[in-house]
């Protein structure tokens, strides 16, 4: 599998180093995780942790354009071995979307999974994304937000 590379500094996602979590900069909450985030040059990089533990639980990255119909986002994404198949994925990918569509207003997302990863593509299509393109080994998913959508 290729490795996911960071479109900014162009170091491989999983190098990236993981922050500590400290509780009053979270910004999303869900049911079992706190989301941080921390802007960076063309995107946001968002950290997940167990409330639980406060363990790394994954991280996920937002690179945002601008395009003549509105604000468009391409979606990275990377949960950690030991929370995979517990819908950790699911959750923080759920919150992230209600973030950019509500608070950055972005028309759509794209997404990447490759053509092998069955579970990568199951979650992306439980949070309502769906098959665009086929690109070298990968499939292009998009979500549309709810509200830029007609009948």
């Amino acid at each position: 599998m290729r490795d996911i590379i960071d479109q900014n500094t162009g170091v491989p996602f999983r190098d990236i180093p993981v922050c500590a979590p400290v509780t009053p900069s979270f910004v999303l909450k869900t049911s079992r995780l706190y989301i941080s985030l921390s802007e960076r040059e063309g995107g946001i990089l968002f950290e997940a942790f167990s409330q639980d533990t406060e363990e790394s639980v994954g991280r996920s990255s937002l690179h945002v354009n601008q395009r003549a119909f509105g604000k468009i986002g391409e979606l990275t994404y990377e949960i950690r071995p030991a929370f995979r198949g517990q819908y950790y994925a699911t959750e923080m990918l759920r919150s992230i979307l209600a973030y950019a569509y509500g608070e950055l207003g972005l028309v759509s997302l794209y997404g990447l999974s490759p053509k092998r990863n069955m579970a990568s593509q199951y979650i992306l299509q439980r949070i309502g994304f769906a098959p665009n393109a086929e690109i070298e080994g990968f499939i292009r998913y998009v979500a549309w937000n709810p509200r830029f959508q007609t009948a």
